[in-house]
């Protein structure tokens, strides 16, 4: 557990050099905030480190940032350690957080789960609107995009059961929806694993890419660009003498 402790006081110091001045700054506003952080001693040691390593430019030992947090108290190192485990466990709350957040509709579609989960329907069918013009504007339409929508048309499909709207159901728009996206994820891992495999030898069993390959042919997929783009790029690494996939 000692081990443990020392390790994490050493990750702490090291992620948050790699933090600039503006994502310090946001992080310290994470860590100000009451909903994630309660404790008053990591606010402080984030101020702390936060002045240290953006304004002084030295990063303290832990000597210093116990006496920062503690004053002229005894050293304790097994407290100094709980504290920087507790603050490295908060910056990757705050990294997971930040991911979360770039991404709109996925926020979208938990919105719609807690709507639903609380009966709340009305609030339900506007965030809805609202979730549908973000799911519109997307440009990239990704195998997360494609997931992200199956879950968002799978919210309406349990809010329309309890509603008992089930007359006409939209199962098979998740399905493609999912199938799109499994898609997309098995092609690009066959193009890594094709690239990884001419370089060092590597075999790789690529499970169903089989028939894959053969559904994405017939229900002519390549119409959509982020699949058409992992399908040629296999074609033109597994047939690397057929100059018309490239």
């Amino acid at each position: 557990y000692i081990e443990y402790l020392f390790m994490k006081t050493h990750l702490l110091l090291d992620i948050l050099q790699h933090f600039d001045r503006k994502e310090f700054r946001k992080f310290r506003d994470f860590m100000h905030s009451a909903f994630f952080n309660h404790r008053e001693d990591l606010k402080i040691l984030t101020d702390y480190l936060y002045t240290c390593s953006c304004e002084v430019g030295v990063i303290p030992d832990k000597a210093q940032i116990f006496k920062k947090l503690y004053g002229r108290a005894p050293y304790n190192d097994h407290k100094v350690r709980i504290a920087m485990s507790l603050l490295y466990k908060l910056v990757h709350h705050y990294l997971a957080y930040r991911e979360w957040s770039a991404d709109a509709l996925p926020q979208k579609v938990l919105l719609l789960r807690a709507l639903r989960r609380r009966n709340l329907t009305h609030h339900f069918e506007h965030a809805l609107k609202d979730a549908r013009e973000k799911a519109e504007q997307s440009k990239a339409q990704s195998a997360d995009y494609q997931f992200d929508y199956s879950a968002m048309l799978s919210e309406i499909y349990h809010h329309n059961a309890v509603k008992e709207r089930i007359t006409g159901t939209n199962l098979q728009s998740i399905s493609d929806h999912i199938d799109t996206g499994f898609y997309i994820m098995k092609l690009r891992i066959a193009c890594l694993a094709l690239s990884h495999q001419a370089v060092y030898k590597a075999d790789y069993d690529l499970g169903l890419l089989t028939e894959v390959l053969a559904d994405i042919a017939k229900k002519k997929l390549t119409t959509q660009p982020a699949v058409a783009a992992y399908f040629y790029c296999y074609q033109m690494l597994r047939n690397p003498e057929e100059p018309q996939h490239f």
